[in-house]
Parts: C-alpha cells; sequence; structure tokens
C-alpha cells in the first residue's frame, strides 16, 4: 500500500471516531539530505553540496530555496546553491535549513601540495663527521606553508652520504651528494658537499677552431662557493666523441678528424663542459698586417694572428696564436682585411667593420679602435668591399662607389691633400 493511500485511510478513520481530521501537506518540507563535497578540497577550490528534500510522508518533493551557514567561514564558506569554497586548511560544518528541516555536512579543506623547499647543510662537511640536519617545508600553489605534511628523504649518492627518516645527513666520503625530499608527490632536490669546498668548476684553453692532427691543454678553474679559487680533488676528463677529439687524464687535447665533440670534467662531483670543433675552412683571407682569417662552410669567421688595434674581432686585444671566432658568429659572405682593420657583408648587404680607426677607417664616424664589429654610418646595402692600409672603399647596391677613413694621397677618393673621412663618401 503506498503512503498516500495510507495516509488518506488514517484521515477517514478518524472522521469515523468524530474526531477533527489532521491534514498532511505533501508540500511542506520536514527532511533534507546533503549529497557531495566528500572528499577534502584546495584551499581556493569549491565542490558543491546537492541536496534533496522530502515531506513527512517520505516522499521527495520539488526543491525549495534553503538556508546556508558555513560554522567556520575562515575554513571555508557556502554560497546559495550550496557551492563550498575551500579557505584555509581545516574542518567545518556546513548546514542547509529550510522551514523547520534542518541538516549538515562536515566539509575538510586541506591544501595541495605545488612547491617544496628545503634548508639547512649548507657548510662543507667533514667525511665521517656528525652531519647536518635538513628541513623540507611545503607550500599551497598561493604559496601559504602548509604545516605537518609527511616527508620522505631520499639520497642520489649514497657512496658521498645518507639521510635519514627525519632529514638528517651523514657524510661518508668526498664529493656532492644530492639530497631529495618528497612530500606528496612533490620533490626538490639539493647538493650536499662533503669534505670539498669545489663549487662550480671552468675549464680554459683550447680555444676556437682545431686543425686536425694538432693538440692542446685544457686547464681547469675551480672555486667555492664565495667565487674564491680553491684547489679540489683530480680533474677527471671525458671525451663524448674519442674518434674526434681525444683527452689524456691531464687534459690534453688531440684533434683526430673533423667534427664537434664535447669534453667534460669532474672535479668533488662537480661538472663542467667545453665544445671543441676540429675542423678547416672553405675560404682564407691574409692581410698585410700579420693576420689572417678564414671562412667557415656556415659563413662564420675565424681570425688569428696579430690584434694589437681589436682587428681578430673577439672583443679583446690580445694575439692570437690559433683561430678564434669573430664578430660574435655572425655571418659574412665577402670580407676584406687591411693592415689594421678587416671589413665584411653580412647575408643582408649591410657593411661591419673592426680594428684599428686611427684615420676612421671603420665608418663609424669616430677614430676609435673596434674589437667588435660595428655598422658603417649612412644606412647603405654593399655589394663589395676592399680595404687598404688605413682606408675602406665599398661598392654599394645603388652602383655607386664610397669610401672613407684616411686620405693622404687622395686615396678615399676626395681631394688631397685633406683630413680623414670617417664615414661613407660616394667617389666623384
Amino acid at each position: 500500500m503506498s503512503p498516500r493511500v495510507e495516509a488518506a485511510l488514517v484521515i477517514l478513520l478518524l472522521a469515523g471516531c468524530g474526531e477533527e481530521p489532521v491534514v498532511v501537506d505533501a508540500r511542506t518540507v520536514t527532511r533534507v539530505e546533503l549529497r557531495g563535497c566528500a572528499d577534502p578540497i584546495d584551499a581556493g577550490a569549491a565542490c558543491v553540496l546537492q541536496n534533496a528534500q522530502f515531506n513527512a510522508a517520505g516522499e521527495q518533493v520539488i526543491e525549495q530555496p534553503l538556508s546556508w551557514r558555513s560554522d567556520n567561514p575562515a575554513i571555508a564558506t557556502v554560497q546559495p546553491g550550496g557551492r563550498v569554497t575551500g579557505v584555509a586548511d581545516g574542518a567545518t560544518t556546513i548546514h542547509a535549513t529550510v522551514g523547520t528541516a534542518a541538516t549538515s555536512a562536515a566539509v575538510v579543506v586541506r591544501s595541495r601540495v605545488a612547491v617544496v623547499r628545503l634548508a639547512g647543510c649548507t657548510t662543507v662537511l667533514p667525511p665521517g663527521g656528525v652531519g647536518c640536519t635538513m628541513t623540507a617545508s611545503a607550500y599551497s600553489t598561493r604559496q601559504r606553508l602548509l604545516p605537518d605534511r609527511v616527508v620522505t628523504w631520499q639520497v642520489i649518492d649514497p657512496e658521498v652520504a645518507v639521510v635519514d627518516a627525519a632529514g638528517h645527513v651523514s657524510p661518508v666520503a668526498r664529493g656532492h651528494a644530492r639530497i631529495r625530499a618528497t612530500i606528496e608527490g612533490v620533490s626538490a632536490d639539493t647538493l650536499v658537499a662533503v669534505g670539498t669546498p669545489v663549487y662550480r668548476v671552468a675549464v680554459e684553453g683550447c680555444e676556437g677552431v682545431l686543425a686536425p692532427a694538432s693538440s692542446c691543454q685544457l686547464q681547469v678553474r675551480t672555486t667555492a662557493a664565495d667565487g674564491q679559487v680553491v684547489v679540489g680533488g683530480a680533474p677527471e676528463w671525458e671525451s663524448s666523441d674519442s674518434a674526434t677529439v681525444g683527452i689524456d687524464p691531464t687534459g690534453m687535447v688531440v684533434a683526430r678528424r673533423l667534427g664537434v665533440a664535447q669534453a667534460t670534467v669532474r672535479v668533488d662531483g662537480v661538472e663542467a663542459a667545453v665544445s671543441l670543433e676540429v675542423g678547416g675552412f672553405s675560404r682564407v683571407v691574409l692581410g698585410s698586417g700579420q693576420y689572417g682569417c678564414g671562412f667557415k662552410p656556415d659563413g662564420r669567421i675565424f681570425c688569428w694572428g696579430r690584434n694589437s688595434h681589436g682587428q681578430l674581432g673577439d672583443g679583446t686585444f690580445g694575439d692570437r696564436p690559433s683561430p678564434v671566432l669573430a664578430i660574435s658568429g655572425a655571418q659574412v659572405q665577402d670580407l676584406a682585411i687591411g693592415s689594421e682593420h678587416a671589413c665584411g657583408i653580412t647575408p643582408t648587404l649591410r657593411l661591419l667593420c673592426w680594428g684599428g680607426n686611427e684615420n676612421g677607417q671603420l665608418g663609424d664616424g669616430s677614430h676609435a679602435a673596434r674589437s667588435t664589429a660595428r655598422e658603417v654610418e649612412g644606412g647603405l646595402f654593399f655589394r663589395a668591399v676592399a680595404t687598404g692600409w688605413r682606408h675602406t672603399c665599398a661598392l654599394a647596391t645603388n652602383g655607386s662607389t664610397y669610401c672613407w677613413g684616411g686620405n693622404v694621397s687622395g686615396e678615399s677618393g676626395q681631394p688631397f691633400p685633406s683630413g680623414d673621412v670617417p664615414t661613407p663618401r660616394p667617389i666623384p
């Protein structure tokens, strides 16, 4: 028998006994049930509490507007419709009321770990010493500290140091140990130094392109965290391609065949690498000033020799006995070398010059030597360039020839005797 029929029979019986019948309003809500938000939510995230409403007969009725309230809005807030938003970690109770019917649901806010930060063990530990203790802190996506989270510790290099469940690091042998802390799937690493102050390794020597069958010496510079030079253990050298470049235990390099290889050195667990290129040139240009330059197939230029005026274009003023990369690796398709300066035309037909500039031969409007390339003034495009002792001439794409620099004998194409010509001028 349905609840509706039962209620009708009760009314008829009461009427037969002479009593006034009690009529049940099927629309009156006497019970509310809440569902949802059973799992913890992140601070700043939201979930929705769904509700179902019932009358005294146990029938679900059309939902009526509920009044919502949170016991602790500092933990979670609730909006009309049952939307709950987490504010801070903790637990609170959400209440829903309609008429005389009321119910509640527990909501837990637990922020998701977004970042783990490590602290401690910043000094060098002596092998076999008492060690140090590290701490790991978890932070939410809003950069709030999340206390009381479980930390799992791990060491990647157990031959150097070990770490226990409390984050205490015990040193074992010289080197660097990578310590890892994981909190709820998010990890952070740090290096702990044991028995050595070496923090950074730099490799010096073997600059420029190496000729096949040539050799050069690589050297190591080791520094502490404050930049001071320190002495570490014996360097360990390795070549990524020993058929191209061989390296012995002292850092001596032997170029064996054309190609590129990476030389890696390790000192007390700290690593550094340098790229070594073995190759020749597609074209070589020699000047009258005791220096020369060679073209790589990709358009890069390497220069060597005298560099008193920065004519090698590598940013220095020191002589180079072997090729060094010029003009920061910019490509050129034509190159001319004077006694103390050089000029090259880029693939976009711009003209770059560098080196000595006593008579304005660089065409940049000054008389200052340049160890790096500068574009000549005037915004012109050029097809060809030639350099003399202290002057330069170039053929522009407009068909005119321009010269600049010294003009004591009319070499810059202007009436002489006259002063220097520091920027390009067309030949009359």
